[in-house]
């Protein structure tokens, strides 16, 4: 497997495990806020910058949970994790023992399956107090992701739901390296 230590910061151990983020994730987020502030420059201030902060905070998280589950699961199945590194899209998670491919497969599917949880559990705030998720079942054009409707909480709460959601759907695709591939 090709070394990511060379294109990656380390964030030390969590654990026994040497967890590094990757210069794209670092990418990302530069292109992102150059965006964001390019679109303050030509359609004046719209607050947008917060909103790019928290996704980007909330992306970091999410990735990091994600990868946490794979570690979990895969130490409960008897398998051990050389190391991990965040991406903006998912995480790189090399799992080396795993018994057989049944126990494989629910260490590639545990981060999936962390993503799912966060979203059901952000579904009902957000079903309560807006009344509607369809909106943000759209992975790649979100409607009224940034309304927050009166409410202070649900911008990051809609935030943390459709990041999920789009980390579930595009890991679940069948390519490497997605869970699903």
């Amino acid at each position: 497997m090709h070394d990511h230590a060379s294109w990656s910061l380390s964030l030390g151990r969590w654990g026994s495990v040497p967890v590094r983020l990757h210069m794209v994730f670092l990418l990302f987020a530069a292109a992102t806020f150059y965006l964001s502030w390019r679109d303050e420059q030509i359609s004046g201030p719209s607050g947008l910058e917060w909103v790019v902060a928290q996704s980007l905070g909330v992306l970091f998280l999410s990735v990091a949970l994600h990868e946490v589950g794979h570690v979990l699961v895969a130490w409960r199945l008897g398998g051990s994790v050389d190391s991990v590194v965040l991406g903006p899209l998912g995480g790189l998670t090399s799992v080396r023992g795993m018994r057989d491919h049944r126990s494989e497969v629910l260490a590639h599917l545990a981060g999936p399956a962390v993503n799912l949880t966060v979203c059901l559990l952000c579904a009902p705030l957000l079903f309560a107090s807006s009344g509607n998720l369809v909106g943000l079942l759209n992975p790649l054009t979100p409607e009224g992701l940034t309304e927050s409707n009166g409410f202070a909480f649900l911008v990051p709460v809609k935030l943390c739901f459709w990041v999920n959601w789009t980390l579930l759907l595009v890991n679940l695709l069948p390519v490497f390296p997605f869970d699903g591939g």
